[in-house]
Parts: C-alpha cells; sequence; structure tokens
C-alpha cells in the first residue's frame, strides 16, 4: 500500500496484511471474511462489491469511505465509528451493532432487517428504500433524515423523533410509534394511510 491511491482487485486478504490505517485505497471484489480488523481505519478510501462477512471490526473508524453494495453480515461492529461514509446496498444481517456510531453519511438500500439501532443519533443521514423491516428504532433520533420509501414495516419507532424526517412512501400500517415525536406533514401521512381525508 505504499503507492498512491492504489487499487486491488479480486484479491483475497489474510491476517496481518493490512495495515492499522488505510488512506485513499481502492478495493473491488475483495475478500475480508472472518478476518481480524479490530481498530482499523479507513479514510477516503472506497470498497466495492467487497465481502466482510464473519470479520471483526470492533471499534474501527471509516471516514469518508464509502462501502458499495459489501456484504458485513454476521460481522462483528462493536463501538464501530461511521463517520460520513457511504453504504448504498451493503447487508448487515445478523451483525453485532452494539455501539456503532453512524455520522450522517447515505445507507440508502442497505439491508438492516431485525437488527437494533435503537437510542442512535441518526440526524441528517440518508436512508432511501432501505430495508429497516421489523427493526429497533425506539429512541432514536431522525431529525431530518431521508427515509423516503424505506421498509419499516414491523419496526419500532417508540419514543424516537423524526421531526422534519422525509418519510413519503412510508407503509405505516405496522409500525410501532408510541411516543414517537412527529411533525404535521407526517401525522397528515400516517392519517391518510388510515383512509382519513385530512383538511388544513
Amino acid at each position: 500500500m505504499a503507492s498512491n491511491n492504489p487499487i486491488y482487485q479480486d484479491h483475497i486478504f489474510s491476517a496481518g496484511e493490512l495495515p492499522t490505517t488505510i488512506e485513499n485505497t481502492t478495493f473491488i471484489h475483495c475478500e475480508f471474511c472472518s478476518l481480524d480488523l479490530s481498530e482499523i481505519q479507513t479514510i477516503r478510501c472506497h470498497f466495492e462489491q467487497c465481502n466482510f462477512r464473519g470479520a471483526g471490526l470492533g471499534s474501527s473508524v471509516h471516514k469518508y469511505s464509502s462501502f458499495l453494495n459489501c456484504d458485513f453480515d454476521e460481522s462483528n461492529l462493536f463501538l464501530a465509528q461511521f463517520q460520513e461514509t457511504k453504504m448504498t446496498g451493503s447487508s448487515f444481517l445478523g451483525a453485532n451493532l452494539a455501539g456503532m456510531t453512524i455520522k450522517g453519511g447515505d445507507w440508502s438500500y442497505t439491508n438492516f432487517r431485525n437488527q437494533k439501532l435503537s437510542k442512535m443519533d441518526l440526524r441528517g443521514s440518508i436512508w432511501r428504500e432501505a430495508d429497516l423491516y421489523s427493526v429497533d428504532l425506539s429512541g432514536s433520533k431522525l431529525q431530518k433524515a431521508d427515509l423516503r420509501r424505506a421498509i419499516l414495516q414491523h419496526a419500532s419507532l417508540e419514543k424516537s423523533n423524526i421531526l422534519g424526517a422525509l418519510t413519503e412512501g412510508w407503509d405505516w400500517s405496522s409500525i410501532k410509534l408510541k411516543e414517537t415525536k412527529m411533525d404535521l406533514n407526517q401525522a397528515i401521512q400516517f392519517a391518510e394511510a388510515f383512509g382519513a381525508k385530512v383538511e388544513v
């Protein structure tokens, strides 16, 4: 990784092959499966269709990097930090997300089915058409997040704050909304989803 802006394609990485800090590097169709990548830092890196299944990414930090259509299923993301990252199309089924923090970024088309994202600060982040089926978002801060057409059937937004969030295209029928803070536009969408005719 000594060269400027190196590119790796179709490479299977092994233990100890990666430095603790990676900057301005591109990885395409690479394998990181089951590797211990704890505390690794990526800065402005690009990962595309890479496999992190079962990898240990505890306490890792990712700044301005992109992970497009990557597989994080069953990985360990305990205390991992994602700062303004682009995660479009990536999957997190069965991953350990305890203590993970997200600051902004684009999480559109990601798959978090049945995951727990409770009490997280997701303000201003983008989740367009993300699969959040049965996800626990209770107590989370979602102000001004873009959640248009996100899949939220059986998800919990109890005690969360969605003021100013973009919620067009939601199926409100099975979302748990006890003590959820919402704005007038969202309340109208909710009422109309159940057949009400709202006049303002």
